[in-house]
Formats: C-alpha cells, sequence, structure tokens
C-alpha cells in the first residue's frame, strides 16, 4: 500500500514571486518532483537541492544532507508500488530575506485503494520548503513535508527501515534498509577497552580499540606501548608486533562492516558482504532470543538483522578446517543515535571458543584516521600515557 509520506508529487497554480523568473523557477523546482514521482528518479528528486540541504518526511524521518536525502528516496521509490494521484489546493510564498523565499502548498493525494480494492479516504499534506538564491539560480535548503489526517493516525510505513509498502524481496533490499535507517546519524568515530576472554586456558588479554567509520579499525593489545595490535584499513589487514609490521593482507572484517559501518553507501556494503561468500538473493523470517529477525543467506552462512532496530545480531559462516562459526553481539546498547553490542560471543562448531567484552565505550574525537598510518607503528593518541610514580 502506497501512502503519502514525502507530499512531493505536485502541480503548480498560479504563484505570486517578486519577478516572472522566480515565478518560473519556483514552478520548476515543484514540477520537477512530479517528474521524479514519474519517473521514479532520485536524483531528479534532489536536482535542485544544495549540498547542504536538509530533509525530513511526514514521520520526522530526518536526513541532513542532499546524499543521505537521494539514498532515501531511492530505498522508497524501489519500494513503490501503487500511483498516486494529487491535486493541488493552494500555494502560498513569504520572502523571509533577500535572496530567501518560504515555499509552502497543501495538496490532496487520492486514488490510494487497500487490500480489498476499496479506495482510501483522500489525504491531506502541506510541502513546506525554504529556497535560497545563489548565483542566479534558486535552490532548496530545507524540505519539510506534513501529513494532515483525516482519519486514524496511520503507522509510519518506513518505521523499520523496511518499508511495509511492500516487503523485502532479498538481502539486498535489507541493507538498503539498514542504511536508510541510519544514514547520517550513525557515529563516526568509536573507542572502548575490551576483555579478551579465550576458552582454551590461555591468559586474558586486554584489547584497546578505535574505530573510524568507515574505514578503519585498530586494535592495541595491552600494554599498548609494547607495539603489538592488529589494524583494518578499507581492504587491507596489517598486524604489528613489538612496533614492527610483521604481516600485511588483503582482507576485511565483516563485523565491522556490518555492525557498523551505516555510514559507506549501501552499494559498497552490499559489494563486500558478496565478497565474503553471503547469498544476498535469499532471505526469510526467523527469530532468535525473542527478536523477530531478517536472516540473509543459505545456511551455514548467514547474516541475522534484528527487524525492530535494524542493527546486525549475528552472523554464522563457514570457518577455519571444515568448521562452523557463530558469532553474535549482546547487551546492545544505544550509542549517540547508533547501537553497540558490548559483548560478543564467538562459537565454534556450537562450543564457545573467544568472549569480549566491552567496557568504557565512548563516541571519541580523538579518534581519527592517523591511527592507520603504516609501515610505521605509532602510539594510539587516543590512549592516556600511563601515570608516573
Amino acid at each position: 500500500m502506497l501512502t503519502l509520506i514525502l507530499g512531493a508529487v505536485v502541480s503548480l497554480s498560479t504563484l505570486p514571486a517578486d519577478s516572472t523568473a522566480d515565478q518560473r523557477a519556483f514552478r520548476q523546482i515543484l514540477d520537477n518532483f512530479n517528474q521524479a514521482w514519474a519517473t521514479r528518479d532520485a536524483d531528479v528528486f534532489v536536482r535542485h537541492f544544495a549540498e547542504d540541504a536538509d530533509f525530513m518526511q511526514a514521520f520526522g524521518r530526518y536526513y541532513p544532507t542532499r546524499e543521505t536525502t537521494r539514498e532515501f528516496i531511492r530505498f522508497f521509490f524501489s519500494k513503490q508500488t501503487e500511483a498516486l494521484k494529487t491535486r493541488e489546493l493552494g500555494v502560498r510564498t513569504r520572502v523571509v530575506a533577500p535572496g530567501i523565499v518560504f515555499l509552502e502548498q497543501e495538496i490532496e493525494g487520492y486514488g490510494v485503494r487497500n487490500a480489498d480494492g476499496t479506495e482510501q479516504p483522500p489525504r491531506k499534506g502541506e510541502l513546506m520548503l525554504v529556497l535560497r538564491k545563489r548565483s542566479a539560480r534558486w535552490e532548496i535548503v530545507s524540505y519539510r513535508y506534513l501529513d494532515i489526517h483525516g482519519g486514524p493516525i496511520r503507522k509510519d510505513p518506513t518505521a523499520a527501515g523496511v518499508s511495509d509498502i511492500a516487503p523485502p524481496e532479498n538481502g539486498e533490499d535489507v541493507i538498503r534498509a539498514m542504511h536508510a535507517r541510519y544514514a547520517g546519524k550513525w557515529y563516526r568515530t568509536l573507542s572502548f577497552v575490551q576483555r579478551a576472554i579465550f576458552a582454551d586456558g590461555r591468559p586474558e588479554e586486554e584489547w584497546w580499540e578505535a574505530a573510524v567509520i568507515p574505514g578503519g579499525l585498530r586494535i592495541d593489545i595491552a600494554p599498548v606501548d609494547s607495539g603489538n595490535a592488529f589494524l583494518y584499513r578499507g581492504d587491507s589487514t596489517f598486524s604489528f608486533n613489538r612496533r614492527k609490521l610483521v604481516h600485511g593482507a588483503i582482507g576485511h572484517n565483516i563485523l565491522e562492516i556490518l555492525a557498523f559501518d551505516d555510514n559507506q553507501p549501501p552499494e559498497r556494503t552490499i559489494e563486500l558482504a558478496k565478497g565474503e561468500k553471503f547469498d544476498l538473493s535469499r532471505l526469510r523470517e526467523d527469530a532468535w532470543k525473542g527478536a523477530a529477525m531478517w536472516v540473509i543467506g543459505a545456511p551455514g552462512s548467514e547474516l541475522w538483522i534484528e527487524k525492530d532496530r535494524l542493527i546486525l545480531l549475528r552472523v554464522v559462516e563457514p570457518g577455519q578446517g571444515g568448521s562452523s562459526s557463530d558469532i553474535s553481539f549482546d547487551k546492545v546498547v544505544k550509542l549517540g543515535q547508533g547501537w553497540l553490542g558490548t559483548e560478543v560471543l564467538f562459537l565454534r562448531d556450537g562450543k564457545p571458543f573467544f568472549h569480549e567484552i566491552y567496557r568504557d565505550w565512548k563516541i571519541d574525537p580523538a579518534v581519527n584516521m592517523s591511527l592507520f598510518d603504516t609501515p610505521t607503528w605509532q602510539r594510539a593518541a587516543w590512549i592516556a600515557q600511563p601515570q608516573s610514580r
């Protein structure tokens, strides 16, 4: 079922403006949304957006830039299954300051049918744009849409990221929905201290970890001045022993990519997941620890995504020597506008072999890409120097 959540299918009637040229520009901006809907083209939708334009749809979902808006609109159009008809009820403009105009349009959407074939009552909405004139061109700097309810308040069809306009058809749809939910919101830097607990009797270790999202994860093994560290940077991994680079290879940390990396384009995440041999064409529903889940992939190679928060909670994949690996996140906490699983359990053939327990987690501005410079080891600047006695 298509619901009116964008308020962007419009027709323009007489619009007062300071000049005929301005009037034509305003008409073009609004008519551009018509074209975007007709072609389901996200690039057309954001054509008149400034780079720093923000966007909020009827249910308060907020996107702070043109690019994050483009990704959401692309996802939304991919789920649109019905044509929405609209009629214009009125247009108002107000000059706020030289070169700044507030443009408001009231519209009515109709023609959407329920599953039983009956037509839904018409719904009214208010489209509100702040326009800025720059170099003789009008551009959108802020987009807001208000749904004026004419009946029972309805559920936000994108509240769970995956629209109920149509269910996700495959794993790619779920990954795009994860990105649409958190794009522009997920934290970009992270630090924490970890207990590394081995099931084979080895002594417990303390790991100091820092991440720049997307692009990097660094693990310093205590004592941190020993120079023992692991780095994941882009598509490469590096290890240091006593401050010397001893190994470098092509490879990714799939947990970092899928559990944290909602800041990179979803197509890149899809590409990396396929590279790790997850079959994104396969999708099923299941439950795990009392939560409804989307399960992506074939048996033995699966990504478990919680439906409610759209976060990765479990990865099942082949392990070393023909074994089966099962990695799960637990004790998930809210961090900024994202999430962090503060315990991670690793099973091999159903038995625990490694356990991570985090503490002192924070969004850390002291973490930056200089941590990932290679080939020379450098002390991680975000870790405080030990106090002298």
